[in-house]
């Protein structure tokens, strides 16, 4: 599979080489802005201007309906978390399946330098001493792994997370860095692993499965869910029965089933992240019955496993913010508008004059940017293209408008090719081609996670020589 993955992805010698020119193209630029807070002053907004741009944008000031809600929410996960298994129950499930618990996975972060395929011996050793200049860091404290990883790992998948892997199973990684991993204890650090992708530094972050502890827990967590899965139906039908029997109230649903009743905030229709989120109880919520009359809704399937029943507790209408408590923003936002296109107005007479030699400006100290920016931010990134696509014609002038609502006009006094740049960036085409198998690799092997139920058969493993194993798995 690894090797399907390392040859899936490749890029044309003329793609890379014209690539790498275009990333390593730089001007060197100059800039003159004509700031919108130079006008503000001069700026009258009337009060008719502000009355007809709120009644334009009315839908800005409005304040949706609200509703306070009691609830109960039920699901298999929280069901299983009430039951008990016994011991016995616990030893017949494992003779039933005896393979329960018994694959061990790891949780590992790594730190990779990445060695592109045709890097010369010098280019390896120089890599080489790098990752051991980062490993002797780590080893001196453990504790900045994460930072160091995001600030050295070549591995994209996993940099940004402190190079974190998450947990994985025997023979899902390439040998070298499967016997390391399978190897280290709980907090430890590896030496360097070389793999076909480079040098790595292996953490060993956490480890479960294959002990008698973990088998009898993964059982004891099997028979919780098969018996939550058959108790919620009938559970659900007690729910709906005993809320409708008794519409005015949550509590006794709560007390004869054992359910706890929450109580929610201030929430208006399609909150993220809570139960007004879901379509269904907004629909039932926002019900007349329920609304108005103070009933207890129907129970609700949420889609995600889990059940609702709900109550309006409290309620709030949609309202208007009046235009007295609004109209100091709105003079504000129309004297930035008509600030901005002053300045903009401004700024493109300016240019055209600069551009015909009709005027001399003040430009700032020129800075280098290539395509990817300044190593300074000082050039708006909105501005990049328009100063790439004036003409060669040395000096140049483009102008663009900033994120502040300014003009700034742009002197262009050169182009050259960085050879820093052109090398960094040959880096990085190879950099993609070496890692984009380990990062596919990745991401199919967490989209698999993801969908499916997956337990390792060791006694099913066959070894295949040095190119490692292949697992059956369920």
């Amino acid at each position: 599979m690894l090797d399907f993955f390392k040859s899936s992805y490749f890029t044309s010698a003329k793609f890379e080489s014209q690539f790498v020119k275009l990333l390593s193209r730089e001007r060197t630029v100059s800039q003159y802005v004509i700031s919108p807070d130079q006008f503000l002053a001069k700026i009258n907004i009337s009060e008719s201007d502000v009355t007809s741009y709120y009644q334009q944008h009315i839908q800005d000031y409005t304040i949706p309906e609200e509703v306070k809600l009691q609830y109960i929410q039920v699901s298999a996960n929280d069901l299983a978390k009430t039951i008990k298994v016994s011991d016995a129950d616990i030893a017949s499930y494992l003779k039933s399946h005896p393979d329960v618990g018994n694959s061990k996975e790891v949780d590992v972060s790594h730190i990779l330098f990445t060695v592109p395929s045709d890097a010369t011996a010098e280019q390896k050793t120089q890599i080489k001493a790098k990752a051991e200049q980062v490993l002797a860091q780590v080893k001196a404290d453990p504790s900045k792994f994460a930072a160091l990883a995001k600030e050295y790992s070549q591995d994209p998948g996993s940099a940004e997370k402190g190079g974190d892997l998450g947990f994985f199973g025997q023979g899902v990684m390439v040998p070298a860095f499967d016997k390391v991993a399978f190897s280290l204890q709980q907090g430890q650090i590896s030496g360097l692993v070389e793999t076909q992708f480079g040098y790595h530094i292996l953490k060993l972050n956490a480890s479960r499965g294959g002990d008698a502890a973990s088998a009898n827990l993964a059982a004891e967590q099997a028979l919780q869910k098969q018996q939550a899965q058959q108790q919620l139906q009938k559970t659900v039908d007690e729910l709906n029965d005993v809320t409708y029997n008794s519409p005015d109230s949550l509590d006794p649903a709560s007390k004869k089933l054992n359910l706890a009743v929450q109580t929610s905030d201030w929430l208006y229709k399609n909150e993220s992240g809570t139960v007004l989120s879901n379509p269904k109880v907004i629909q039932a919520v926002f019900s007349d019955d329920v609304l108005k009359s103070h009933h207890n809704s129907e129970v609700v399937d949420m889609g995600d496993g889990s059940f609702v029943v709900a109550r309006v507790v409290d309620y709030k209408a949609a309202t208007t913010k009046p235009l007295s408590n609004v109209s100091a923003s709105i003079t504000a936002t129309l004297k930035q508008q008509q600030a901005a296109q002053m300045a903009s107005s401004m700024g493109q007479q300016e240019l055209a004059s600069v551009q015909a030699g009709k005027v001399k400006l003040n430009f700032t100290n020129p800075t280098s940017v290539s395509l990817l920016g300044d190593d300074n931010k000082s050039i708006d990134p909105a501005a990049v293209q328009q100063i790439f696509q004036a003409p060669k014609t040395f000096p140049s002038y483009a102008g663009a408008l900033n994120k502040d609502g300014g003009y700034v006009i742009y002197q262009i006094t050169g182009e050259k090719e960085d050879p820093q740049l052109v090398a960094q960036n040959e880096k990085v085409i190879d950099g993609i081609n070496s890692q984009y198998s380990m990062m596919s690799l990745n991401a199919y092997v967490a989209s698999l996670r993801n969908q499916y139920d997956v337990s390792y058969k060791l006694d099913r493993i066959k070894k295949s020589g040095d190119d490692g194993s292949d697992a059956a798995a369920n």
